[in-house]
């Protein structure tokens, strides 16, 4: 008898772990919804756009300088001096002033195309855009770093690229320094034209915000707007209400999405502290002139949610 359970347990040890894993997910799909979901609120700082600089031509000179020498055409040296002794000339004039033609032709559009790629250059639209996600999940003791948040939404300058960038900046760093508490690291980088990373950057930033029941707290383009406490009530709490406070709030979830113009070295995979560190301290040092976007998500935002 013993030998008989003891051969069937070495034949179905191998079947053990994925028929608990079955189970489990059988038993959480089952359980109900009051005890396997609870309601969560979230935070968001966020502004930018993704609409093409402007650019300003190169101011021409007033007509009448240099004796009047400018007067004409593209560059004005190619006017009627030039001409009009070919044309009277006889003869092969007529190539002459073919080729004159030509050749100024051929210099206008050199000047026209260079002119273009200095626009692209100096305020045009960029050639590359990159989207970098990082998301951190940390444990709840970390409620320190929620209050610094929270505090740097109802203070931050939302407004412009620069405060934009000093907000990017701070949460990194704040994040950096709640290390210990770290349980949960990810990083991901697209490059995309402009019209594609507008879209995507809206996709990613809509499926976050999607994961939370309400906001909260949110300061988007230097537009704050905070629930009161009797709002945050009822959607940010437990519906059980006698549950421990050891029970609420287990983790704490912070989401880095930007959008900046230019190549740029891609984000690391996280596999380890040091790897979500480097992507954490490359994210963060995004330069205000090519930050295009960005957005902050953290939840929970209501004290006490889970």
């Amino acid at each position: 008898m013993l030998k008989w359970m003891s051969a069937l347990t070495s034949r179905l040890r191998p079947w053990l772990k994925p028929i608990l894993a079955v189970v489990l997910a059988i038993a959480i799909c089952l359980a109900p919804a009051s005890e396997a979901q609870a309601a969560r609120s979230g935070g968001r700082i966020g502004g930018g756009s993704f609409r093409r600089p402007s650019y300003s031509a190169p101011r021409t000179m007033p007509r009448g300088d240099y004796g009047g020498g400018y007067r004409g055409g593209y560059g004005g040296g190619f006017g009627l001096p030039l001409y009009f002794p070919l044309f009277w000339g006889g003869g092969g004039g007529g190539l002459f002033t073919l080729l004159l033609v030509l050749g100024a032709g051929s210099f206008v559009l050199r000047a026209v195309r260079s002119a273009r790629e200095g626009a692209d250059g100096a305020g045009g639209a960029p050639t590359q855009t990159q989207v970098a996600e990082v998301q951190v999940g940390l444990l709840a003791s970390a409620r320190s770093l929620q209050k610094e948040i929270d505090a740097l939404a109802l203070s931050a300058d939302a407004s412009d690229s620069a405060g934009l960038s000093k907000v990017l900046q701070e949460v990194s760093l704040a994040l950096v320094r709640n290390e210990d508490y770290w349980v949960y690291g990810r990083a991901a980088q697209e490059t995309k034209s402009l019209n594609q990373a507008e879209q995507y950057f809206n996709q990613r930033a809509l499926q976050e915000r999607g994961k939370v029941s309400v906001e909260t707290l949110t300061n988007v383009d230097d537009a704050i707007a905070q629930l009161s406490e009797s709002q945050k009530e009822a959607p940010a709490r437990r519906q059980n209400s006698d549950l421990a406070e050891s029970d609420v709030g287990e983790y704490l979830v912070v989401t880095l999405l930007v959008a900046f113009e230019g190549k740029s070295l891609p984000l690391p995979n996280v596999d380890d502290a040091d790897t979500l560190r480097r992507c954490l301290m490359q994210i963060g040092g995004t330069s205000s002139d090519r930050l295009m976007a960005m957005e902050v998500l953290w939840t929970p935002q209501a004290e006490g949610d889970t």
